[in-house]
């Protein structure tokens, strides 16, 4: 009447291991986060990049920005979001330690990485670029 079916130990432990992978990863992200949320209190909050995923995704960002800065040389001095466009140079008039940097680029962010690096601020600690996803547990954070 019941079909003899074999336990297929392997498949289920690779079930096992792409959860626990699943939940360890979501882990290490949520500590991050909590790394960044804990440098970012109390600190001037810088926007870099005036373009596509700001723009895409303004309605979710409830950072107050005190002002942005772009690589674009036409864009300094002008109004963005209410707030001016500065040039990137304005970053070595702050003191690292007051100001939080959320770089608003997803696709240039290795570019604007090293320049931030070679002005010696430290990811995680002065800038992040942050994704949807990590901006929704950012805010669940705070």
């Amino acid at each position: 009447m019941y079909k003899n079916t074999q336990y297929d130990g392997n498949n289920n432990n690779k079930i096992l291991d792409k959860v626990s992978h699943e939940k360890l990863q979501k882990e290490v992200l949520l500590k991050k986060l909590e790394f960044i949320s804990r440098n970012m209190k109390n600190k001037k909050i810088i926007g870099f990049g005036t373009s596509g995923q700001y723009k895409q995704n303004q309605e979710i960002y409830k950072f107050n920005i005190s002002y942005f800065i772009d690589n674009y040389m036409d864009k300094y001095g002008k109004v963005f979001d209410g707030k001016i466009i500065c040039s990137p140079n304005k970053l070595l008039e702050e003191n690292k330690n007051d100001v939080f940097i959320v770089v608003f680029s997803q696709v240039y962010y290795g570019e604007i990485r090293k320049q931030l690096r070679d002005m010696s601020y430290c990811e995680y600690s002065n800038f992040y670029s942050f994704s949807v996803e990590e901006l929704r547990m950012l805010y669940d954070i705070c």
